[in-house]
């Protein structure tokens, strides 16, 4: 199944998020922050593809218009996106437009892989 960017890089940096020329780095100023947090999934799990979609994703809700301002909100909200893109690498997600609700709480689903990797 085809799918599509989450929001196409030009769109997300046009609300004030700049993200660089391959769709995987962002740089976001949170809400009285004194810089910028460079978010950076290169080196991220997961295929390319929802790589992008995360950043493009990240980018739309922590810019100007989007719910994720403060500065906490960002690094936390980002810190748990990695144990996500790993999930999709494992589970084979090549696109988020692919989840369906049982990639979430089947055997196979991102909170059984969640529980696995507290407890290791």
């Amino acid at each position: 199944m085809a799918g599509h960017p989450a929001v196409l890089p030009q769109v997300a940096a046009s609300r004030g998020v700049p993200i660089d020329g391959t769709g995987l780095r962002a740089w976001i100023e949170p809400e009285g922050s004194v810089g910028k947090i460079l978010v950076d999934l290169t080196e991220w799990p997961g295929s390319e593809t929802v790589r992008r979609q995360l950043i493009a994703a990240l980018a739309r809700i922590c810019g100007p218009t989007g719910s994720w301002r403060a500065e906490a909100t960002v690094r936390s909200r980002v810190y748990w996106l990695k144990p996500f893109a790993a999930w999709t690498g494992v589970a084979g997600v090549h696109d988020l437009d692919d989840l369906r609700p049982a990639d979430w709480l089947g055997p196979q689903g991102f909170v059984t892989f969640l529980a696995t990797i507290s407890t290791s």
